[in-house]
């Protein structure tokens, strides 16, 4: 049997008692998974425990924080988590957000996150377990201990609107009263949710003419000044035109929404909204003429204007007139154009040879060609009567001129100046 120099030197110091031999030293490896944790932010290592403290923050929110766990050793370790906390959650980044992960030379990301809601102020601690296995059987384990404190909350809502999470202008584009299908069913939808325990209230106020608010099925229909709806959180509302002839041509508005969020720029917000309603076909309206006067065996003209809201030209045609009305043309009245009518004047010569005295209305039916309503009535009022007879109204008295005013008196303070002179100056004039 053949003994190393190590072995020789063992048995010296045990048999001859060579205590002045140095003895040798071996740093030999623990068995077991070597692990490194590194954070960007605060994390302090007691001799038990890693500690994550996420300080003092307002509730209700959430934190999160990355951990870097590193493996030092080139054998593949398997990582487990164990979370007991409610609030608390851990999971490894780019692993489906998993609790476990296996981890060869290099490093993983673990994500905490601790979720916090609560009406008071309130201390929160927890601890996370990190396992590490190798495949030899060896295991380490570690504990992340997790600190919060929470003060009291405020209203948080999160907000949809129509797809967007800070309101912005509406515009409901170019839109047919006529119109079917999708293109009728245009509308601008919100919805509110709550993301704490204390109430979030939203209200709204200052509904347009032409917009319809509704929510869970029940409508409210514009003009509405002031608050008109209010609801705590959650809820869904939608508003859309009313897509009928009273609402031609371009139109604005202003929906005001009051929340009680604790962020000032969602406290109250004036949504902006636009739409032009312009049909299809000639839609025609009249300005009509004014209440003329004539007398009999005498005939006048007056002027009607049209507008056309509709996208083509509107054709006209006499659908029944009055035997003292003449027309002097038909125009076409032009497509509006920029949520504005197009214009057109009508020209219509009323003669009284052929009417009675006194106030009258008389008929004037125009026929609009593929119209909507295909017809138009323009009121035509007259009054016949020779100058002067009741019911004729007298101009009204115009007030006097204060220059004038002014130079009368003037004129009799001279007058008696001029008389006062001749009374004190008469016996010398005389004399």
């Amino acid at each position: 049997m053949k003994l190393s120099q190590e072995s020789l030197l063992g048995l010296k110091r045990h048999f001859l008692g060579a205590l002045s031999e140095p003895s040798p030293v071996w740093i030999v490896p623990a068995p077991g998974p070597k692990l490194l944790l590194t954070s960007d932010g605060d994390l302090r290592i007691s001799p038990s425990a890693f500690v994550v403290d996420f300080g003092t923050v307002e509730s209700p929110g959430e934190e999160r924080r990355t951990l870097r766990v590193i493996n030092l050793d080139q054998e593949t370790l398997l990582l487990k988590v164990r979370n007991p906390n409610p609030w608390l959650t851990a999971s490894w980044l780019g692993n489906g957000g998993g609790t476990i992960a296996h981890l060869a030379a290099g490093r993983s990301d673990l994500e905490l996150v601790a979720a916090h809601d609560f009406l008071e102020e309130k201390r929160l601690a927890g601890s996370v377990e990190l396992l590490a296995e190798t495949l030899s059987g060896s295991s380490l384990s570690s504990e992340i201990q997790v600190r919060l404190a929470a003060t009291k909350p405020h209203p948080v809502g999160l907000y949809d609107f129509q797809g967007s999470a800070k309101p912005e202008s509406i515009d409901f584009g170019l839109l047919d009263p006529a119109a079917s299908g999708p293109e009728a069913a245009v509308s601008y939808s919100f919805s509110f949710q709550n993301m704490t325990s204390v109430p979030l209230v939203v209200s709204f106020a200052d509904l347009p003419a032409w917009l319809v608010f509704e929510v869970d099925g029940h409508q409210r229909r514009g003009p509405a000044a002031g608050r008109f709806f209010e609801r705590p959180a959650p809820f869904q509302a939608e508003v859309r035109p009313v897509r009928t002839s009273q609402f031609l041509g371009l139109q604005r508005g202003r929906l005001r929404l009051t929340t009680n969020d604790f962020r000032p720029d969602l406290q109250q917000v004036d949504l902006q909204l636009t739409a032009t309603i312009e049909p299809s076909k000639p839609c025609v309206t009249v300005d009509p003429p004014a209440l003329t006067r004539i007398s009999p065996a005498e005939s006048c003209w007056m002027e009607a204007v049209l507008a056309n809201w509709g996208k083509t030209p509107a054709r006209l045609s006499l659908k029944s007139v009055s035997p003292a009305i003449q027309i002097q043309e038909r125009p076409v009245v032009p497509a509006a154009r920029n949520g504005e009518p197009g214009r057109a004047a009508l020209r219509i010569r009323v003669s009284s040879s052929q009417l009675a005295s006194g106030p009258q209305s008389l008929p004037l039916v125009l026929h609009v060609q593929d119209g909507e309503p295909a017809e138009v009535s323009v009121p035509v009022w007259v009054n016949v009567g020779e100058p002067g007879e009741p019911g004729e109204e007298e101009p009204a008295a115009q007030p006097r001129s204060p220059v004038r005013v002014q130079v009368l008196v003037t004129a009799v303070l001279f007058l008696l100046l001029m008389l006062v002179f001749l009374v004190v100056f008469r016996d010398v004039l005389s004399g």
